[in-house]
């Protein structure tokens, strides 16, 4: 026993100890999890899921599709708009990126045209 006791790590102080807890708070204003997706936005639709878990003991995964049938029109159609506002701005974010290279490119070549 004395030995385990020996391998212990010494108690904190309590100065120390608040400053673990505000660090702790500081980082779950961020993100209450440890980030395990690509982007931020994919952390935060996945907490929204783990939050509900947790709270209601509700799988959305398993829960949408059934609670989409009984939802009133007008929350249905909220739902609808926001996510075709979601998949414009994810076309528009995809469209950005070719048409940023392609101007980039052709700005490079004018460039050089002028200088001749």
């Amino acid at each position: 026993m004395a030995e385990l006791q020996a391998t212990l790590p010494a108690p904190r102080e309590p100065a120390e100890t608040r400053a673990i807890d505000r660090a702790a708070e500081d980082r779950e204003a961020i993100a209450p999890a440890r980030p395990a997706r690509p982007t931020w936005m994919g952390d935060r639709v996945a907490g929204a899921d783990t939050r509900v878990l947790h709270q209601y003991g509700l799988d959305l995964a398993a829960v949408w599709p059934r609670l989409w049938l009984v939802l009133p029109q007008e929350v249905r159609d909220e739902v609808t708009a926001a996510r075709r506002r979601v998949e414009a701005a994810a076309q528009l974010a995809t469209w950005a990126v070719p048409f940023a290279a392609v101007t980039v490119a052709w700005c490079l070549t004018h460039r050089a045209a002028v200088r001749r």
